[in-house]
């Protein structure tokens, strides 16, 4: 595309005024001028808290295909393809169900360079990419890797039927091949358009299919080098992304792509002089440098599928007295838990539990047994990286009753162990960033990081103990 501005003016006009600056940006081809730091010193800027987001408003967030309306409504996991405009002509169809995913497929031989216009209705999360060029991939390499695909096109699904004008996208009458496959939305996107104004040619690099912390080159791919235009509205708030004009990475970088702030695109990218020259990307993740979450409670069911464990203690009590009684049982391979995270940035988890209940009562004592949940999450990844973790969690009970004065006593204790059905609980956690993440504060006590508290939903399953039940049975001598 051809530069329309000389120069440009980045304002900040979310500043107070005292502190409000203007730097003009110089005409430099394909390279950035300098960047500006801006010290607010006494100002403190509060952000708002946002909620974790859905698939649903991710994919809301990603830009609408256009389209002269919908005609027609098509069944669920199906895309229709059509000769000729305003839908009509012969129409093929693309069901889900019939083809392999992440497998590239030639289209049907009606639609082959011959598809005007399309309708599709796919779930949320399910995503099929159309390809221009013949292309049936390269070995080593991913599906969704574009190589000789020339002008390609992703149909994003959204739970309803949604249609396009390919003329729009530049794939009109070119579309030789496609491969579907279900994508994690959780970490969102980045758009890049051919056109300014967020239109033409578009590829969406949805972070979720690569991997973080390498740079993946568009070498061969039909929008090396032709990006003028640039959305990120779906990026969620711990993600940044780099733009490189070297396609191994390096050299001049666009890396104001991230998920907190009001900047969210760049209609024209000559404004910021990175104009037809992307040939690179690599994604990061924003982890905390400090984390504290907060413990949360759990109790095991006792209703059914659950299994006993006994502890006996027998003697004479010949005092005049009752004698405190004291039984206690260990076990170290009764109780499991799986805990697991869908935190995508998470490597690894570390657990501990705790376990308190009631004291007994002369007789018979029956309690319910709670326990304290402690999380601990790494995140440095390893070849070993996961965000599952099972262990074995000992259990070591001791309970007190009382045997009765000039009696032969058993004190018999019962431990239930029941089932920890698969569930996700919530709690929190208070997280310090080196980024002014979305809905975080500076804290000045903690090397100035951003401190943000945040909901953690872990899933945990197993079996623990449940409840626990002690019987004194007596004899007088």
């Amino acid at each position: 595309m051809t530069r329309q501005n000389d120069f440009a003016f980045i304002l900040a006009p979310w500043l107070p005024p005292a502190i409000r600056v203007a730097r003009k940006i110089f005409a430099c081809s394909s390279y950035i001028g300098f960047i500006t730091h801006l010290h607010t010193h006494s100002h403190i800027i509060k952000l708002f808290n946002i909620p974790p987001r859905t698939p649903a408003q991710v994919v809301q967030d990603l830009t609408k295909l256009a389209a002269y309306g919908v005609p027609y409504q098509v069944p669920t996991g199906t895309v229709a393809l059509y000769q000729d405009p305003n839908y009509r002509g012969t129409r093929s169809d693309l069901r889900l169900n019939d083809y392999t995913p992440n497998k590239r497929h030639v289209v049907p031989d009606a639609q082959l360079d011959k598809t005007s216009n399309v309708l599709w209705n796919l779930p949320i999360g399910a995503v099929v990419t159309l390809i221009g060029g013949w292309a049936p991939g390269e070995d080593g390499k991913k599906v969704v890797d574009l190589s000789y695909g020339n002008t390609c096109l992703d149909l994003v699904g959204t739970g309803t039927t949604e249609g396009c004008e390919l003329w729009t996208s530049g794939i009109s009458a070119d579309i030789s091949m496609f491969f579907w496959r279900n994508v994690d939305l959780s970490i969102g996107a980045v758009e890049l358009f051919a056109d300014g104004n967020f239109t033409g040619r578009r590829t969406t690099i949805f972070l979720g299919e690569w991997e973080s912390g390498m740079v993946h080159s568009f070498r061969n791919w039909g929008m090396n080098n032709t990006c003028s235009s640039l959305r990120w509205k779906s990026l969620g708030d711990r993600q940044t992304v780099t733009l490189y004009d070297a396609e191994g990475g390096g050299g001049t970088a666009y890396d104001n792509v991230k998920g907190w702030g009001d900047i969210k695109e760049v209609p024209f990218m000559w404004e910021v002089c990175f104009n037809d020259c992307i040939s690179s990307f690599r994604w990061d993740r924003v982890v905390p440098k400090k984390e504290i979450i907060a413990p949360f409670n759990i109790m095991a069911s006792s209703a059914a599928n659950t299994s006993g464990l006994t502890s006996i203690s027998e003697g004479v009590n010949n005092s005049t007295e009752v004698q405190p009684v004291t039984v206690s049982l260990t076990n170290s391979n009764s109780q499991t838990v799986t805990v697991e995270t869908s935190d995508q940035h998470v490597a690894g988890i570390t657990s501990s539990f705790s376990q308190t209940f009631s004291t007994g009562a002369e007789g018979v004592a029956t309690s319910s047994t709670q326990w304290s949940v402690s999380l601990s999450y790494s995140y440095t990844r390893t070849d070993t990286s996961t965000r599952s973790t099972t262990k074995t969690v000992d259990l070591n009970v001791t309970q007190t009753v009382n045997a009765p004065a000039k009696t032969r006593y058993k004190a018999t204790l019962l431990v239930t162990i029941g089932q920890l059905p698969a569930k996700e609980y919530v709690t929190t956690a208070q997280r310090w960033y080196e980024e002014p993440v979305a809905g975080s504060q500076i804290d000045y006590s903690n090397n100035s990081w951003y401190k943000k508290t945040e909901e953690v939903r872990p899933s945990l399953s197993g079996s623990l103990a449940c409840r626990t039940l002690v019987d004194m049975q007596a004899t007088p001598l």
